[in-house]
C-alpha cells in the first residue's frame, strides 16, 4: 500500500541524492566593484539575514525526511554542480535565479539557460532560465523546474499490484534583483510548487539573496541566501515544511580562474560545506575550455562508497556554453548533466 506521505518522502529521498546539470558561463564579466564601502553598511545588510538563520537554526540529521519538495535540493546548472554547488557567489548567469536572485545583478544583457539531467533510475530533471538587464542596476529573470521520478509499482494491503504512477515535481520562479549605490546587490525570488504522487499539493514560497561588491581588486566577493521561504504542502490530511536553506558563501576570481566556498544549513538536515575550483584555457580564437572540479560533504553521511565530488568540462564561447557534469553517488549509480547557456 503507498499512501500520499510515504510515496512523497520516497520521491525526496530519491533527489536529495542527485544532483542536476545547467549552464557554464564566461568568467571574463567581472562583478559590479566598489572601492568605497562603509563597513557599516556591510554589517547592517549581514544582520537583515538573522532572521532567517535563526529560523534554520533546529538542523539536524534528526529531521531527515520532513520535509516535502524535496526536488528543491537538487542543483540545477552542470557549472554550478561541477562545482560542488559552491555558486551563490559565483553565479552569473540565468541560473542566478535559483542559486541567488542578486546575482541577476551581473548579467550583461540578457542571459538563457537549458539543461536535462539523466538521474538514477529513471528519474531526471529539466530547468530552464531566462534574465535581463533593466537599466544600470536592476535586472529580472524567471525559471522553470521539472522533475521526474519514473514509474512507480502501487499495491494494496495485500501486495497486488494495482498499476504504476508516476510522481513529478515543478517549480515556477520570477526574480527581481537591484544593486544599491553601496555597491550590495539584493534579490528577490517568488515562486509556485506543486508536487504529484496520486494527488497533487501546491504551495508558494520565496527565495531571498545578498550579493557583495568585489573586493581587493575585483577578485573577491561574498553572498548570503535564503531559499524555499514560505509554505507547506498538504498531502490529504498531513502538511509538510519546504527544505529550508539558508547559506554563506564567498568567490573568488581571477583572469581564468575561480573558486567558490559555501556553508549551508538545511532545515532538516546537518550543516555542510561546498567549495569549487575551475580553471579556463584559450584554445581557439574566443573559444574556451574549462576544467571544474568540486566537493559538498551534503551526501558523505547519506551514501556509501565514493560520493560527494563532482566533475566537469565546459566549451565556453562569448555568446554560447556547453556544460558537462559527472556525479558518482557510490554503489547507487552515477549522475549526468548537460546544459546549455546563451548571452545576447
Amino acid at each position: 500500500m503507498i499512501n500520499q506521505r510515504h510515496c512523497n518522502k520516497f520521491s525526496h529521498v530519491r533527489s536529495f541524492t542527485l544532483p542536476v546539470t545547467a549552464i557554464a558561463p564566461s568568467l571574463h564579466h567581472s562583478a559590479p566593484h566598489s572601492t568605497t564601502l562603509p563597513l557599516y553598511h556591510s554589517i547592517t545588510l549581514f544582520l537583515l539575514f538573522l532572521p532567517a538563520l535563526a529560523c534554520a537554526g533546529d538542523f539536524s540529521s534528526s529531521s531527515v525526511g520532513t520535509t516535502a519538495a524535496g526536488f528543491l535540493k537538487l542543483g540545477v546548472g552542470a557549472r554550478a554542480v561541477a562545482l560542488g554547488e559552491a555558486y551563490s557567489a559565483l553565479a552569473d548567469d540565468a541560473g542566478a535565479v535559483t542559486w541567488n536572485p542578486a546575482a541577476l545583478t551581473r548579467v550583461s544583457k540578457r542571459s538563457a539557460t537549458l539543461m536535462h539531467g539523466v538521474h538514477l533510475d529513471e528519474s531526471f530533471l529539466d530547468y530552464g532560465a531566462f534574465a535581463q538587464k533593466l537599466g544600470h542596476s536592476s535586472a529580472w529573470g524567471a525559471a522553470f523546474q521539472y522533475f521526474a521520478a519514473g514509474k512507480i509499482t502501487e499495491t494494496d494491503a495485500a501486495g497486488t499490484e494495482l498499476g504504476k504512477f508516476s510522481p513529478n515535481d515543478m517549480a515556477v520562479s520570477l526574480a527581481f534583483a537591484h544593486r544599491l549605490t553601496s555597491g550590495f546587490s539584493l534579490g528577490l525570488s517568488g515562486k509556485l510548487i506543486q508536487s504529484t504522487v496520486l494527488k497533487s499539493a501546491q504551495t508558494a514560497a520565496a527565495d531571498a539573496g545578498l550579493l557583495s561588491p568585489s573586493f581587493f581588486d575585483d577578485q573577491f566577493s561574498f553572498a548570503l541566501t535564503v531559499s524555499n521561504a514560505g509554505g507547506k504542502m498538504k498531502f490529504e490530511n498531513e502538511s509538510e515544511r519546504l527544505p529550508l536553506l539558508v547559506k554563506a558563501g564567498a568567490a573568488w576570481r581571477a583572469e581564468d580562474m575561480a573558486a567558490g566556498l559555501e556553508v549551508g544549513l538545511p532545515v532538516d538536515n546537518n550543516p555542510f560545506v561546498a567549495f569549487g575550483v575551475e580553471d579556463i584555457v584559450p584554445v581557439s580564437g574566443e573559444w574556451s575550455v574549462a576544467g571544474r572540479a568540486g566537493i559538498n560533504t551534503r551526501t558523505l553521511k547519506d551514501i556509501d562508497g565514493f560520493t560527494g565530488i563532482s566533475l566537469g568540462l565546459g566549451l565556453i564561447h562569448p555568446s554560447f556554453s556547453w556544460d558537462y557534469g559527472f556525479l558518482p553517488f557510490g554503489p547507487v549509480g552515477l549522475s549526468h548533466r548537460m546544459s546549455l547557456s546563451f548571452r545576447f
